[in-house]
């Protein structure tokens, strides 16, 4: 692939790197070569194809660390019977329920319809949480598919679950190991964590074959972490101090754990968190959507915590994430000054850990990182520059759309489409199936064989 230059724009480069009013960036298939005036990086390649951004401004991909896909194709649909009153309701009667419906072409199109609106909100990278019951064996490989002809980077995990019963519980622990082990010579674009769904739907049996499992690989968890009081109910009753204790106790913690949520825990919990490395991932849209409180990121921040961003699925927009965060720790305090560190958590947090457990530089742009590179469709109209960047993400990127962007160097969205998946006839697939999908949900729990086809 030759050079291209991206030139008159302003450039947030994200990690610790000071913004650029007025800059350039050049890259390759090999990654980013340099950032800096546009003199300066088209004199060093001069032979490079060049293009004018007209003002706009650039920043790396975006990351999510926490998403599920499958619920993609459920969007609109209601539950059945009376509207769950708190979170375990949720869950049970219609998260639990949905995920059952699904087999193997609904897996991979809720992955394709999923990646195109993460394209659509400029993230380039997501972490992926998954469950189908139904169809366990095989569904990562469909997910990764998906990601491949996308052009995506992330992780993938099967959430492990003792709630199906034992024998989808050793599928999905198969499945997570099986996907681990065949993408040992793919580093850099897709990685691998091991799924679990939660303390409080998982058993010491469970928690110990996974254990024995890993015990020898370099791989994290990827957990859903006190949401809700469950898992601290569930802690408590098996004679642990708390749900991360549980975790530590199997040795199921390290610097690739990535526990999801953390509102409900208690302090000692943090000090395992830090102690062994782990990540939170905070996920403010869907913690104030299922009415389980606000995470207290601020203290967890102060107590030295390593802490990230997520949607938890709920959508892909992960600017609307970071002001979330931010508006929910001030709502939290009482206090207008808090919840300053939230653009910290997308251009900070969400790079270093991203870049560690794909073995790969991303979520930045400066020589060497990956090539990915979102162009907005957004041209400032007041300085922009260390001070107003944070100002730019909040305000001005939340209402703006990517015009082109880069993955590994190479185009994968262009003035608001996919250059590498047939959005139409994708959308067509999905017309058909969705019907066949709700109409198995209505009748999922209330005693009808639930028909696949």
């Amino acid at each position: 692939m030759s050079t291209k230059i991206l030139y008159n724009t302003a450039i947030l480069p994200f990690g610790k790197k000071p913004v650029i009013p007025d800059g350039a960036i050049a890259w390759d298939d090999s990654g980013i070569l340099d950032v800096g005036t546009p003199s300066a990086v088209r004199e060093r390649y001069k032979n490079a194809e060049t293009i004018d951004a007209n003002g706009r401004v650039v920043t790396p991909g975006l990351i999510n660390l926490h998403s599920h896909f499958y619920s993609t194709l459920a969007r609109g649909l209601a539950p059945v019977g009376q509207a769950p009153a708190n979170f375990p309701d949720i869950l049970e009667s219609f998260w639990w329920r949905w995920d059952k419906c699904l087999d193997l072409e609904a897996v991979k199109l809720s992955a394709q319809l999923g990646l195109l609106s993460c394209l659509a909100c400029g993230v380039t990278t997501v972490f992926d949480h998954h469950s189908s019951p139904a169809a366990v064996r095989g569904s990562l490989n469909a997910i990764a598919d998906a990601y491949r002809e996308a052009g995506l980077r992330g992780s993938l995990c099967y959430e492990v679950s003792d709630r199906d019963g034992s024998k989808i519980t050793k599928e999905g622990i198969e499945e997570n190991l099986a996907f681990a082990d065949a993408l040992n010579t793919h580093k850099g674009k897709l990685t691998a964590h091991v799924g679990l769904h939660a303390n409080f739907t998982l058993s010491d049996d469970t928690l110990q074959q996974v254990a024995d499992r890993i015990s020898s690989r370099d791989i994290g968890i990827h957990i859903h972490t006190a949401e809700d009081d469950s898992d601290n109910r569930k802690a408590a009753a098996l004679g642990y101090s708390g749900p991360v204790d549980r975790l530590n106790q199997f040795a199921l913690l390290n610097d690739k754990a990535l526990l999801i949520h953390g509102v409900h825990l208690a302090k000692d919990q943090w000090n395992i968190v830090r102690q062994r490395n782990a990540h939170l991932i905070h996920n403010p849209a869907s913690n104030m959507n299922n009415a389980v409180g606000i995470a207290p990121i601020n203290d967890m921040l102060d107590e030295g915590l390593s802490v990230g961003l997520g949607t938890d699925g709920y959508g892909s927009q992960m600017v609307t994430s970071m002001n979330l965060a931010q508006l929910a720790a001030k709502i939290r305090s009482g206090d207008p000054r808090q919840g300053n560190w939230a653009v910290s958590l997308l251009t900070k947090a969400n790079p270093r850990i991203a870049s560690t457990m794909l073995g790969k530089d991303v979520g930045t742009l400066k020589p060497d990182a990956a090539a990915d590179i979102v162009l907005w469709d957004y041209q400032p109209i007041t300085p922009v520059d260390n001070q107003t960047a944070g100002a730019h993400l909040l305000f001005g990127l939340q209402h703006a759309k990517p015009a082109d962007i880069w993955v590994n160097g190479k185009k994968v969205w262009e003035q608001g489409h996919s250059t590498q998946i047939d959005e139409q006839q994708l959308i067509q697939k999905v017309k058909v199936l969705v019907p066949i999908l709700w109409k198995r949900f209505s009748n999922a729990g209330n005693g009808k064989k639930v028909v696949r086809g």
